[in-house]
């Protein structure tokens, strides 16, 4: 597990936001990744599961809202991401598409929603980000 946190050296350290990701096993990709076995014997690529990186969670102190602390948050664990060999990310959106800040944020940094039934678990709100370099090179 990987975390990395902002703090407001102007307000006495305090945290603005945090962020928590993980690596994610090829393994374990395969068996989130689709729901029928012969689904899963028609990808013949085994990188196809390779180069994962799952966003446990990110989040920003109310008071930094709007100060784009998600998106830095976001930015700096895609990039450590990439430079670890990893080039694609998935996630969950706590509170599905209600939660209109994340969702936002998300589809900023090209996170597309996919349907309950690409993924075995936990099979609801999934994000999934295919290409991390290419999303980072279009960003403004």
């Amino acid at each position: 597990m990987h975390m990395l946190s902002l703090r407001d050296e102007k307000n006495h350290g305090k945290i603005c936001g945090v962020i928590f990701w993980r690596d994610m096993l090829g393994s374990e990709m395969r068996d989130w990744s689709l729901t029928k076995q012969e689904d899963q014997r028609a990808l013949t690529k085994q990188d196809a599961f390779e180069g994962w990186m799952k966003i446990e969670l990110v989040c920003t102190d109310p008071q930094y809202y709007g100060k784009r602390i998600g998106s830095l948050l976001l930015a700096s664990a895609l990039v450590w991401a990439l430079k670890h060999h990893q080039n694609h990310s998935i996630l969950h959106v706590a509170g599905g598409e209600a939660n209109v800040p994340a969702t936002r944020l998300y589809q900023r940094f090209g996170f597309v929603p996919k349907s309950k039934k690409d993924y075995t678990q936990p099979n609801d709100n999934i994000h999934v980000l295919e290409d991390i370099g290419s999303s980072l090179k279009n960003m403004d």
